[in-house]
């Protein structure tokens, strides 16, 4: 893909992420600890994010082998507790939907993206992933 036309797509994933999306099932059927447990490795959405964070950090290399991993995780957290707290977050279904897009268009690049770059994708896509799990959490579960 010509480099061109990156900012044309994020610019028209952007404005995707603002249209309503109606809400999906984003649950896996069984008890709430093993639903939760299992739900990161059974959901084929998640599962490919993570492994994608995971293996764009290695490309990058040096400290971001830790750094795009914590990005994700602590914006993960955000948005969970966002979730959570009931505040609205605009197309978060679409929002892990493109999270597995340019998480793969950024590992086609094979570390040719400056650090920067892995560390918002990865920020930016984890507050999706999060807030989709804290508005899924049971009401009667702690969330610590």
């Amino acid at each position: 893909m010509p480099l061109n036309l990156v900012p044309h797509l994020i610019w028209w994933a952007f404005i995707l992420l603002l249209l309503p999306v109606p809400a999906s099932a984003h649950a896996i059927t069984g008890s709430g600890f093993t639903s939760g447990m299992l739900h990161p490795i059974l959901g084929l959405d998640h599962l490919l994010a993570m492994v994608s964070v995971g293996i764009l950090s290695a490309q990058l290399g040096g400290r971001a082998i830790l750094t795009v991993p914590a990005a994700f995780v602590s914006c993960m957290i955000i948005g969970g507790i966002m979730g959570i707290l009931g505040i609205q977050w605009p197309g978060v279904e679409l929002g892990i939907t493109f999270s597995v897009i340019f998480l793969g268009i950024a590992l086609a690049a094979h570390g040719r993206i400056p650090v920067w770059v892995g560390l918002g994708l990865a920020g930016f896509f984890g507050i999706f992933h999060g807030h989709a799990h804290g508005v899924e959490m049971p009401e009667v579960a702690d969330p610590l």
